[in-house]
């Protein structure tokens, strides 16, 4: 048993990031119900990392989007409808050097609060920072969606949406300061996702709900680029299913579900592949939360989940 005292890094282990994020938005509200929002984002991350359980990573990304959404009500067949639809573009930058040399792998007793000298195994000579390694690539991404709320009179409700996208990218095995770049190795992929949430009310106090999702998943790498090329887009369908009850005037509030979700990757494998980061998982879980006063709230939860490749271990 491990302490949860002890301390399983160097001391001379850090991690520092720089993040500025900038957003507005700029709403028309016409006449009726309908309103349009223009959404703007952008992001900026520099991060600075070593440790002696890893590579050491100086990466910097950022981010910038534009989104314009209509929120409107319609009514079909006698059913009230509250939609939202719009699209937009995005694009992300990332650079990751890597120095595979400037630290060691400390393989020691964990328990043993010293690092002893035979215990530090070198990964390579100890030099100054050097970004021997790492990544740099560029995503573009442009992006259609629409989403709805029908109400069924006041036992049923039903939630559903949609978005088509196609993304640009390209990436190359080593960052801007290395001075034997690699030529960028480029590609794109158009790909949808759909979803369904349907909710049964049983009273006031209980609902039963549903939650049907497949598509397709954007998976950045550890920085937060694409240097993976379509394998960092996953086809990730989602299936869960619970009830959530509510008593005591609000106070008590408790859910149970149960979820299954599965992950392959977008790449086109070669004939005989195996997709090695394949798997399903699936589990249930218990939660509530009682505030008897407002000063006052417990919490708690239970679940247990389940997770296999598809394919066998993955390394």
């Amino acid at each position: 048993k491990i302490d949860g005292k002890t301390v399983l890094s160097d001391p001379s282990d850090y991690a520092d990031s720089d993040t500025f994020i900038y957003f507005t938005d700029f709403v028309w509200q016409g006449e009726s119900d309908r309103k349009i929002t223009l959404h703007n984002f952008f992001e900026y991350i520099h991060t600075k990392k070593l440790s002696s359980y890893g590579f050491a990573h100086d990466s910097d990304s950022h981010a910038a989007e534009v989104k314009l959404s209509v929120d409107d009500r319609l009514t079909l067949g006698g059913i009230d409808f509250a939609v939202q639809y719009g699209a937009d573009v995005r694009y992300v930058y990332n650079n990751d050097p890597v120095d595979f040399f400037v630290e060691p792998f400390n393989r020691r007793n964990i328990l043993n609060p010293l690092i002893t000298p035979q215990s530090v195994v070198l990964a390579g000579p100890q030099l100054n920072w050097s970004p021997v390694g790492g990544s740099e690539s560029q995503l573009m991404q442009f992006g259609a969606f629409g989403q709805f709320k029908a109400d069924f009179g006041e036992m049923f409700s039903l939630f559903g949406g949609a978005r088509v996208e196609n993304a640009q990218f390209k990436f190359r095995g080593a960052p801007r300061e290395n001075p034997n770049q690699p030529p960028y190795t480029s590609g794109d992929k158009t790909y949808g996702s759909v979803s369904l949430n349907p909710v049964f009310k049983l009273g006031d106090n209980v609902a039963l709900y549903a939650a049907i999702q497949n598509g397709t998943a954007l998976q950045p790498g550890q920085t937060g680029g694409v240097n993976g090329g379509e394998r960092n887009f996953v086809e990730a369908p989602f299936y869960e299913g619970g009830m959530k009850v509510s008593f005591l005037d609000g106070k008590l509030f408790a859910s149970a579900s149960v979820y299954q979700y599965e992950k392959t990757t977008l790449a086109d494998l070669p004939t005989g592949a195996i997709d090695s980061d394949a798997y399903t998982s699936e589990g249930y879980e218990f939660e509530f939360s009682y505030s008897p006063t407002p000063m006052f709230t417990l919490v708690g939860n239970f679940g247990e989940q389940t997770s296999t490749f598809d394919g066998g271990f993955p390394f």
